[in-house]
């Protein structure tokens, strides 16, 4: 079990971790493997491990050359010994990079910038929001290609989410106004999803494809379920129109939207009370069931139950089946500001990495801060 996370400095087992970005490895049962800094100023967003056992880490660093931020994307062992580090991508000013995730043998790496330079072409509009995808070896980080995917600015915020499918890269994220890619356009109500599929090879776009309410929606996550299709985690604020289904927030609500692979609409559901609520992450188990992380501020309706906010941003998590009926729904945290992202073991067990920011409790004792924003790591059993 990997968590990466940025750190003013901590001192975990016999590990000492200077400030700035980290990555640690812990045992199922949450003893430390090993914890190692990757640097100060960088934030690494994403990790994925491969089949035979390194890690792979995404994410933003200072630039060597001058002020800003640039894509980072390293490469560990399973002891946590450093393989390659990639920090050469193409001139760009940085708002995120994220992935990493693998494509046909390749290391995908893709974020947003504000560019005047891409990896194959230039533009002459700094100051725009776009999207890359870049493919990177996976034995010593090299690029091996990459390419702009729209054509028109869009809103990087929050941050664009990939999936792999069996030969698809499938990207979901938010956008106002027109998109464009190739021959299509999108146009959004409000502030609106936006869902593509590219082919794994050449980064073609397969599909485009948006939806949301006249308010503020947003995509913060995606997975792909076992019949390939996309599982999309966020938020919903208003009245969605989705294919047959109508969804309709109370407050901001959580939303959990479900495409097939060609992106076509299948069914969706939200899930919050009065406040703001929304799902920051999403993972699909060997079961099927859809595990999902995210915050509350409000008391939540469940079924017969009620999930009694505990004050400030609470940690919520579920769990849903594959037609979107929930399976269980829980709430953990404190009266200070706490967010968590989730994800499944193989067995269908959710894990959680969380901050908290006062006396918060994850089942166990109470746990107190040491500091302004603390981390804790848990595996809970499905229910």
């Amino acid at each position: 079990m990997y968590v990466s996370g940025f750190s003013s400095g901590f001192g975990i087992a016999s590990f000492v971790v200077p400030p700035g970005g980290f990555i640690a490895k812990h045992t199922s049962e949450g003893a430390v493997v090993w914890a190692t800094g990757v640097g100060a100023g960088v934030y690494p967003r994403s990790l994925v491990v491969d089949s035979e056992g390194n890690l792979h880490a995404a994410g933003s660093a200072p630039a060597d050359d001058g002020p800003g931020s640039r894509p980072w994307a390293s490469s560990f062992d399973a002891s946590g010994t450093q393989r390659w580090r990639n920090q050469t991508f193409p001139d760009r000013s940085l708002d995120s990079s994220e992935g990493p995730t693998y494509s046909a043998n390749s290391l995908v790496v893709f974020g947003s910038y504000i560019a005047v330079v891409s990896t194959l072409e230039e533009h002459d509009a700094p100051g725009s929001h776009r999207l890359f995808v870049d493919l990177l070896s996976p034995m010593n980080g090299a690029i091996l290609g990459g390419r702009e995917i729209f054509s028109t600015a869009f809103s990087a915020w929050p941050n664009p989410q990939l999936a792999a499918g069996s030969n698809r890269l499938f990207l979901v994220g938010t956008f106002a106004g027109a998109l464009s890619a190739g021959d299509r356009t999108i146009r959004s109500t409000g502030t609106d999803v936006f869902a593509t599929a590219l082919s794994t090879s050449a980064l073609l776009l397969q599909w485009l494809v948006g939806f949301g309410s006249a308010g503020p929606d947003r995509a913060d996550s995606v997975a792909v379920d076992g019949a390939r299709n996309l599982v999309i985690a966020g938020a919903v604020a208003g009245t969605m129109t989705f294919g047959s289904t109508s969804v309709t927030a109370m407050g901001t609500d959580a939303l959990l939207a479900v495409l097939d692979d060609t992106g076509a609409p299948m069914r969706a559901t939200s899930f919050g009370g009065a406040g703001a609520d929304r799902f920051t992450s999403v993972s699909i188990d060997a079961s099927g069931s859809i595990i999902v992380g995210g915050t509350s501020d409000a008391d939540v309706s469940v079924a017969s139950r009620t999930l009694t906010a505990l004050g400030g941003a609470d940690v919520l998590m579920a769990a849903f089946d594959s037609t979107l009926g929930i399976e269980w729904a829980a709430r953990f945290g404190g009266a200070g500001e706490d967010a968590a992202v989730t994800s499944a073991t193989a067995s269908g067990d959710p894990i959680v990495a969380a901050t908290f920011s006062g006396a918060a409790w994850f089942g166990g004792d109470d746990l107190e801060p040491a500091g302004n924003l603390d981390g804790v790591v848990a595996l809970y059993r499905s229910r």
